[in-house]
């Protein structure tokens, strides 16, 4: 089976390591899995299943200035 979790944040903060935690779940179990978010803190080992998505060079700048 393959998964892709889609969260704002991953390796940090409480949802950011929710969906890293799930990912290692999901991969001890032999499926697949990956993860789309717009800020990534993980760590190397993690990178290969990380895609970035959104434009912003710095998407928290981008959030703080349009809120």
């Amino acid at each position: 089976m393959k998964i892709l979790q889609i969260n704002t944040i991953a390796g940090s903060g409480s949802t950011g390591r929710i969906v890293i935690d799930i990912l290692k779940t999901i991969q001890s179990h032999g499926d697949e899995g990956v993860i789309a978010c717009a800020i990534d803190e993980t760590n190397e080992h993690d990178k290969p299943y990380i895609y970035k998505v959104g434009g912003q060079r710095n998407p928290r700048l981008a959030h703080a200035l349009a809120a």
